[in-house]
């Protein structure tokens, strides 16, 4: 039987086969063919086939190597191909790098670094209550430093499938109701890995780790895995139950004193030691979605690790520090966020390398980070066919986020509301205006609706709503298409003063199998009096030439708004052509009467360059360029 794997801590047979008491590291990726005929022993260290193994030795310059172990035992995992390999102290690890990498076998390695993580959050004692604004972080009342919690929840809570792995040590001591610190918050939301039987000393799923009920810290048997069982005073004890419980933590289901309110409060968490790489490796082939770590690191050192978990669809979260000289982590596929306070001022690391910020209820960018992630968490369930590009460039767009003053903080305060409203792209209702009696919706679609690379416009479809002043609910009462991006509404014509009509638009996506609705657009209400008050064009504005304006953005991508005037009702054509002038969309084809006018323009469908529009109203005829920049 396999032991426990560890393979950033120094193993007791590890120590008890060496001369020497401190053995340096070197991380490797081997070659799929390296792999065959590799042979795991009992120790849990590996065997390579004579032909390879002789291969290697040759590279170790007369340093001992002591062992070589797996970072996953798991088949099929992406980390099966990497392995941590322990030698004599006296070794040179530049060297040995420099001769591993230039090896048929290897593709890359590098020297592990002799450090111990750092603390990034300050130690502090149970959670606050969610009441009288102490959770403020998810809900204050006020448009003040939350992620909007509550708006969130109407759309989703998170999804038991969704996993949320905190990699900050010390979760066990709010889950068991023995403790005085007891959560049952924490306790109901914790992950189960469903392959292993409780406390019988064995490796039943064969991944390496006994008795990994709740994730890796939950066993306390092994005396190499650190923070597997904190003792009172350890400042790790801490550490990780309120990063568990900002993330995660149940609503409505606490009966203890130590209650918290999580953003992504259906979701699970893994809990993990506070270790290295392999806490990675571990949340990747077990099934976690989003990882949230809070200590420095090397983050040379990590690319490959982060990178290897974010192609395997797993969000890299981490914190940015706290007063130190730069974030932690600066390129690559992690998010660095930074932690504001109650009152939106940024009390931890800036700089460019932050790439959101996040309320926390403690001070350190620790408890931020978790916050971040719990949000991440509620995207991936409620759109759970989002690729991982798509959800992490809308994850630290600002249009996900509320502007804060400071500069170095990122794309801002990360709102959830805003973020499930562009995971599953809707729209902007811009305006009701009267037209000829019945009240006519205008809306702007959502930019991520095409520069995700998510959905289908050919699929897609508007569906507006309205609800009148005595009803319950809104009802559907037209399905529109995705051109669509105004609708008249003939069902009624106000003219009781005091009625009240309520419209809304919601999108419908058809992807992946699955049939997905938006977030709502904001709502939009007209009274009795509006039809009678408005007009749709003021006739005193009305243009008296016919001009093509021009459009906005450009360059863009993918969409643009092209802006003229009609001075005489005429036939209107809008067309584009590229530069070779052959015409590769028609926008427009029909009659128009006097006014103003803006078109929307989508060019998904167009690769980037040069391209010229033109349009014809009567005799009126001009020509302007717009590029596309993708």
């Amino acid at each position: 039987m396999k032991q426990m794997l560890v393979v950033l801590f120094v193993f007791v047979s590890v120590v008890q086969a060496s001369a020497q008491s401190n053995p340096v590291k070197l991380a490797v990726c081997l070659t799929e063919e390296a792999l065959d005929g590799m042979v795991i022993e009992e120790d849990g260290s590996a065997t390579l086939d004579n032909e390879k193994a002789s291969s290697l030795v040759e590279l170790n310059q007369n340093s001992e190597l002591i062992a070589m172990y797996p970072m996953s035992y798991k088949a099929g995992s992406p980390f099966r191909k990497f392995f941590t390999l322990f030698f004599d102290e006296r070794a040179d690890l530049e060297s040995l790098k420099e001769s591993y990498e230039a090896n048929e076998f290897v593709q890359w390695a590098l020297p592990v670094p002799d450090e111990t993580p750092e603390l990034l959050g300050p130690y502090y004692p149970n959670d606050a209550k969610f009441a009288n604004d102490q959770m403020w972080y998810v809900h204050q009342g006020t448009d003040k430093a939350d992620v909007n919690g509550p708006e969130a929840w109407e759309w989703t809570l998170g999804d038991t499938s969704v996993v949320i792995a905190i990699c900050g040590g010390g979760i066990k001591c709010l889950t068991e109701p023995n403790n005085q610190y007891f959560s049952a918050d924490v306790a109901s939301n914790l992950w189960t890995n469903w392959g292993e039987i409780p406390n019988n000393g064995i490796d039943d799923d064969n991944n390496g780790f006994i008795d990994d009920i709740h994730g890796w810290n939950f066993n306390c048997n092994d005396p190499d895995i650190e923070n597997s069982c904190l003792l009172p005073g350890d400042p790790l004890w801490w550490h990780g139950t309120p990063m568990a419980s900002h993330a995660a933590s149940a609503i409505d289901s606490c009966v203890s004193t130590n209650c918290g309110v999580g953003v992504a409060p259906k979701c699970r968490i893994m809990g993990l030691p506070s270790s290295h790489w392999n806490s990675l490796a571990y949340a990747v082939d077990n099934g976690a979605r989003v990882f949230v770590y809070a200590f420095a690191f090397n983050p040379t050192f990590w690319q490959p690790f982060i990178d290897t978990a974010f192609a395997h669809g797993v969000l890299f979260v981490n914190a940015a520090g706290n007063n130190v000289p730069g974030p932690i982590y600066q390129s690559g596929y992690g998010v660095s966020v930074a932690n504001v306070d109650s009152n939106n001022y940024v009390g931890t690391t800036t700089g460019s390398g932050v790439k959101l910020s996040a309320p926390a209820l403690y001070g350190g960018s620790s408890y931020a980070a978790p916050v971040a992630g719990g949000v991440a968490a509620l995207m991936r369930s409620f759109n759970p066919h989002i690729s991982i590009e798509s959800l992490r460039r809308i994850f630290i767009s600002p249009l996900s986020c509320n502007p804060i003053s400071q500069s170095g903080t990122g794309a801002g305060r990360i709102d959830a509301y805003k973020a499930l409203k562009n995971v599953v792209a809707t729209v902007t209702l811009d305006s009701i205006l009267n037209d000829g009696g019945y009240p006519l919706l205008t809306w702007t679609a959502n930019t991520f609706l095409d520069s995700s690379g998510v959905f289908n416009l050919g699929s897609l479809n508007y569906i507006v709503q309205r609800k009148w002043m005595y009803d319950t609910a809104y009802a559907d009462i037209a399905t529109l298409s995705s051109s669509a991006s105004s609708y008249k509404d003939e069902e009624i014509l106000i003219s009781y003063f005091s009625d009240i009509f309520s419209y809304r638009i919601v999108t419908k996506i058809a992807y992946g199998g699955s049939v997905l609705f938006s977030v709502p657009s904001n709502k939009k209400e007209i009274r009795g009096e509006f039809l009678k008050l408005s007009s749709r064009t003021d006739e005193k504005s009305l243009p008296t030439e016919t001009k093509l304006l021009g459009n906005f953005p450009n360059p863009f991508n993918p969409v643009t708004k092209i802006s003229f005037d009609i001075g005489k009702a005429s036939h209107v054509t809008l067309r584009i052509f590229d530069v070779l002038g052959k015409e590769v969309s028609t926008i427009m084809d029909e009659f128009l009467e006097v006014g103003s006018y803006v078109k929307e323009v989508n060019a998904s469908t167009l690769s980037t360059g040069v391209y010229f529009y033109t349009m014809r109203a009567g005799s009126y005829f001009k020509a302007m360029k717009l590029i596309v920049a993708k």
